[in-house]
């Protein structure tokens, strides 16, 4: 595996795609959709193993191992403690569960975020349901096979993109005064999630702000959440650095396929300073403002790989007070569904507790955010573990959301 796998394979980190269904939904024919996927993508039905100088590597499905499986437990769809299978990275690197009460379902699809990051992740859900769909209303499905997706380090060594120092690194060295750090090793006292959804008015009125002021949704979304961290710390000036993942793989030449890469992200780093005086529109334009310069000049692509390599060798990403992250899915794709079934929502969650060291038992103080857009409709899934509950943020994050439509109105 390369360091950018690694990582997530030291988490053993599985995202969960997953749908709330109402209407007739035809297990078999699921379990059916299910198996064509893994012919199609075989990688999802390996496993990851130790090597003797500690790292990991992929394999295949090992004889005798149980295969990646659909899974189907009958409860409340809404309860998101129950119906999720806790895989085992050894030999499940993908796996479908499915809730089941009366006629409504939900139904998640787990893959390891070694072999599939969040965009690449909407691709294989798509394709899920379209077999699904072809089985239900034709009696069978063709999956198309695909090969197995490369590594960032093998796409970029092949486009011969060089090295520099990490960007985070040095843009937090230029807010030093502003930035506290935070404990090493502190393990925050509560760790809570929340979610924040906009109906589709509201995310009309937020896309339409952003095109009055020239900004992206992502621009203005972040500043909401970096306003509303601020107001739930409640300190007259706070400085909160903030990073969020970019998909490189429209960034580079020639572009990289959703399916042909596993981790094709680079990071993007920003240190707001908020008082009560910053307004959201400006912020925004300073987070869009910062990004752009970025990849213009190439820096966040040429420097994600050295931060992986120094993640990995034991040097700790700076963590300060107030830390801030997210990861923006954008729209999830048009999903096939035969007659008599219909998708009601969806929702990005992790099998584990994100965090930017490869240590799951290291639980730095920060919060993140998994964003996307699913039937027109903006949501946010906020995982809190510094200052104040994921309820209280959400509830600061919907105040600042409504100002900014304010101006629309």
């Amino acid at each position: 595996m390369a360091p950018s796998e690694e990582l997530f394979a030291f988490r053993a980190q599985h995202v969960r795609y997953t749908l709330w269904c109402e209407g007739a939904l035809d297990l078999d024919a699921l379990s059916g959709a299910f198996e064509a996927l893994l012919l199609a993508h075989p990688a999802l039905g390996g496993g990851l193993l130790r090597t003797e100088d500690g790292g990991w590597e992929f394999v295949q499905a090992r004889s005798g191992a149980a295969p990646a499986r659909t899974r189907v437990y009958h409860g409340d769809p809404d309860d998101l403690d129950e119906g999720f299978t806790e895989l085992d990275q050894t030999y499940e690197l993908s796996g479908l569960d499915v809730v089941v009460q009366g006629a409504a379902a939900r139904v998640c699809l787990q893959a390891h975020h070694a072999v599939a990051d969040g965009r690449h992740g909407l691709v294989l859900l798509a394709e899920l349901w379209s077999h699904y769909t072809n089985i239900v209303t034709t009696g069978s499905t063709t999956p198309a096979p695909h090969p197995a997706p490369m590594s960032m380090e093998h796409h970029f060594a092949a486009r011969g993109i060089e090295r520099i120092q990490p960007v985070a690194f040095k843009r937090y060295a230029a807010h030093a005064a502003q930035l506290v750090a935070a404990a090493e090793h502190e393990v925050p006292a509560q760790l809570s999630s929340a979610r924040v959804r906009l109906s589709k008015a509201e995310t009309e009125s937020l896309v339409l702000l952003g095109h009055k002021e020239g900004l992206t949704l992502n621009g203005l979304a972040s500043a909401a959440f970096l306003l509303a961290r601020a107001q739930v710390v409640g300190e007259p000036v706070v400085a909160v650095p903030y990073q969020f993942a970019i998909d490189l793989r429209t960034r580079v030449e020639p572009p990289i396929s959703m399916v042909e890469g596993t981790v094709i992200q680079g990071m993007m780093a920003f240190v707001a300073e908020i008082t009560p005086q910053t307004d959201a529109v400006e912020l925004a334009r300073e987070v869009n403002r910062a990004l752009a310069e970025d990849l213009d000049s190439g820096a966040i692509q040429k420097s994600v790989l050295n931060m992986v390599d120094e993640v990995l060798a034991g040097k700790k990403l700076p963590v300060f007070r107030h830390a801030t992250g997210s990861t923006n899915w954008g729209r999830v794709p048009d999903l096939a569904v035969p007659e008599g079934l219909r998708i009601v929502d969806f929702r990005g969650r992790l099998s584990k507790w994100p965090g930017v060291q490869p240590d799951p038992e290291v639980k730095a103080p920060s919060d993140f955010y998994i964003l996307s857009s699913f039937d027109g409709q903006f949501s946010a899934e906020l995982f809190v573990s510094t200052v104040g509950s994921g309820e209280q943020l959400a509830d600061a994050v919907r105040e600042q959301f409504a100002a900014l439509i304010e101006r629309v109105q």
